[in-house]
């Protein structure tokens, strides 16, 4: 009996073992057995530029950013890790334009590359949301290593210390480093530092867009060593000159002392003085001399023919060494329209050499393209309605376009003395240039005169220094005040050539 109950009773714990065992196995299939899950994209996730970077072709994302550069309706947006062009605008006449840089905006579209350009690809207007359009650009970088060009592309960056020529930035060993794309005037700038958006296009090369004039400035990384091989590169002196010519002496910081072996002239205190009572042609060699603090100084020889009468050039003005009024600062946040005040304008166009026309931003906030009128300063005629061109005419108009178009900062300072408008409705102000007076420039180098100061019969804010800028220049027989002759005067029919 006992042994049919110990039997009974193992076969009972053999079978709720089993049961266990089944029960454990079921247990164990069910929690690693999981059913598939579909996975859809996250329409409000943004994503960072520098992921997109590496996504598959054809992903859709969004992104964030500041516009950092535009280009014919297309753009560039970076945010806090990189850049990205962003195509499509053009195709649908989306008309985004310079005065959105600086928008914060949001950005639905494809990842795609088209022309070796990782780009995002955009299909109407409802893919682009302006979050702030206030918002301030981000930090240029700065890169002095050009071969590293390939690590920023897409990227707001500053090229340092380098030059331009017909829209090519080369280094100062004329190796080609980008071409520049944009609306500038700019065509030529030497050691500049250059702020712009990088990329690379297989079907163009290498690209910057730079989209404003002030964005070609004066490098500040420029060495002394660079400064006098500048001087030294650039001085300009014109094939022909005469007795009265005075040789210049200072090329920036740059200090120029002059020496000659011909033996028909001498040099005293920058003047050339003939040995002999001819008034005969004669060729002349002429030893500059450039040196600045402990830099090796560099000599260059100018072969030139000293003539009875010369002709004023563009060129003569490229040593013109500024030492005008300081620019005005403090100026700057004060109101244009009802006191003495800065206001930062966009140059438009010329007219002449005391007139040219600005972008400039009215009472009411809109932008009115404006007719300005260089106050203190008139420059002669080039095409007046009733007495035609003026000796002397085009040299000024010639001098005020070629600042303006080279320029890359613009300042209108108002004058309540004078101001703000002319009887024919121009607007009159002081023109500043790269912090440099304008009209101080032109009468300076002779190319003005000062018949409008006092019109009031109070001084304008510059009236008296223009005045005795002018004795000066007359005095120094500089420009008009010489005898130079103007290239653009016929002297025997007393009238413009041609």
């Amino acid at each position: 009996m006992k042994r049919i109950c110990f039997m009974f009773s193992l076969l009972i714990l053999l079978l709720l073992s089993s049961c266990t065992f089944m029960r454990s196995d079921t247990e164990i299939t069910t929690t690693t057995i999981q059913p598939s899950v579909t996975t859809t994209f996250d329409h409000d996730r943004v994503s960072y530029v520098i992921d997109v970077l590496d996504y598959s072709d054809n992903t859709f994302v969004n992104i964030e950013g500041v516009i950092t550069a535009v280009d014919d309706g297309d753009f560039f947006v970076q945010d806090t890790t990189a850049g990205i062009y962003v195509s499509g605008g053009s195709t649908f006449g989306l008309s985004i334009d310079t005065s959105f840089i600086g928008t914060e905006v949001r950005i639905s579209g494809k990842k795609s590359v088209m022309d070796g350009i990782i780009q995002l690809k955009i299909k109407n207007l409802s893919d682009i949301k302006i979050l702030n359009n206030q918002s301030t650009l981000p930090e240029p970088l700065v890169v002095s290593d050009y071969t590293t060009l390939s690590l920023y592309e897409g990227r707001l960056i500053t090229l340092v210390n380098v030059d331009m020529v017909n829209r090519v930035i080369y280094d100062h060993e004329d190796q080609f480093i980008v071409n520049v794309i944009g609306n500038l005037s700019i065509q030529n700038k030497h050691y500049v530092d250059v702020t712009g958006v990088y990329y690379h296009s297989e079907a163009y090369g290498h690209l910057m867009i730079v989209n404003y004039n002030k964005d070609i400035v004066g490098s500040s990384y420029i060495t002394d060593s660079d400064k006098l091989k500048r001087a030294y590169e650039l001085l300009y002196m014109p094939d022909n000159i005469s007795l009265n010519y005075t040789l210049p002496t200072q090329y920036d910081d740059v200090v120029i002392t002059w020496t000659t072996e011909s033996p028909e002239i001498r040099i005293v205190e920058n003047d050339l003085v003939r040995v002999d009572s001819s008034s005969e042609d004669i060729e002349i060699d002429l030893k500059a001399s450039f040196s600045l603090n402990d830099e090796l100084p560099l000599e260059k020889i100018y072969h030139l023919n000293l003539v009875e009468q010369a002709y004023w050039s563009l060129e003569l003005t490229n040593y013109f060494y500024y030492d005008g009024p300081v620019f005005p600062e403090d100026k700057l946040n004060g109101d244009f329209w009802n006191e003495n005040a800065l206001q930062e304008v966009e140059f438009s166009s010329c007219v002449d050499g005391d007139t040219a026309r600005f972008l400039v931003t009215q009472p009411d906030g809109t932008i009115e393209n404006e007719s300005i009128r260089f106050l203190g300063v008139n420059t002669l005629e080039t095409h007046h309605p009733d007495i035609g061109a003026e000796e002397w005419g085009y040299p000024g108009s010639e001098y005020t376009c070629h600042v303006l178009t080279q320029g890359s900062h613009f300042y209108l300072e108002s004058d309540m003395v004078e101001g703000p408008r002319d009887d024919y409705g121009r607007l009159l102000a002081w023109v500043w240039v790269d912090e440099e007076l304008l009209q101080y420039n032109l009468m300076a180098l002779g190319l003005a005169d000062d018949r409008y100061t006092f019109y009031t019969g109070e001084p304008a804010k510059y009236d008296v220094l223009i005045r005795e800028t002018q004795d000066k220049a007359q005095l120094e027989d500089i420009g008009m005040w010489s005898d130079l002759l103007d290239p653009y005067w016929d002297y025997e029919q007393n009238a413009p050539k041609g």
